[in-house]
């Protein structure tokens, strides 16, 4: 009886109406079948969640925060090639650039998802996908702007954030891959042998 029902849980697991369970589907790709609708939904649910944790640990950008960037960045376009080097680096470096970058990545990842749950034809939502893994596979991006709020003790350490939400930088990218790999690629698969004429 017990080796029965051990085979039972085991088909169970290796079955293909088995169900994605969280994002690390598309690092492990245990059970994800990017056919499936619900399996993409499952991914996408997790995402929101993971960028909705990372939200939530951040500041908002004050309106004197945002006109001290607007100020220099008008100044650095209006010098042109000639503004400095360490113009633009104060900017970049800044905790306040550094803030409305991290501010603006998060939000461009939470429409794409948004897109990616909305109804619509499975080329669309593809597109959505790509422009997602676009933003994940950023993880530079994310990394530089932590480091920079964290040195001036805007976040909390990385230790101190949800389970979900620390190390971003590196899930990020995992998750991007995992898109390409296990979404992206199968999809244009699929799209050139439908499109290949049959040989004469």
């Amino acid at each position: 009886m017990k080796r029965l029902a051990i085979g039972l849980i085991a088909g169970l697991i290796a079955s293909p109406l088995a169900i994605a369970q969280s994002a690390w589907d598309l690092v492990f790709r245990e059970q994800l079948d990017w056919t499936n609708r619900s399996h993409r939904l499952t991914l996408a649910r997790d995402l929101v969640y993971r960028i909705s944790l990372l939200e939530a640990n951040l500041p908002e950008l004050s309106d004197r925060d945002r006109a001290w960037i607007d100020t220099l960045e008008a100044r650095i376009e209006r010098l042109g090639d000639d503004a400095s080097s360490s113009e633009r680096g104060k900017l970049y470096l800044s905790r306040q650039y550094q803030l409305r970058a991290l501010l603006q990545h998060v939000e461009g990842v939470k429409q794409e998802l948004a897109c990616i749950r909305g109804e619509q034809p499975l080329e669309l939502e593809i597109t959505c996908w790509s422009r997602l893994s676009v933003l994940l596979l950023d993880g530079d991006r994310i990394g530089v702007a932590l480091e920079t709020l964290r040195d001036y003790r805007m976040v909390p350490r990385s230790r101190e954030m949800p389970v979900k939400a620390q190390h971003p930088s590196l899930w990020y990218s995992d998750f991007g891959r995992g898109i390409v790999e296990y979404l992206l690629v199968p999809y244009l698969e699929e799209q050139s042998d439908g499109d290949e004429s049959p040989d004469d």
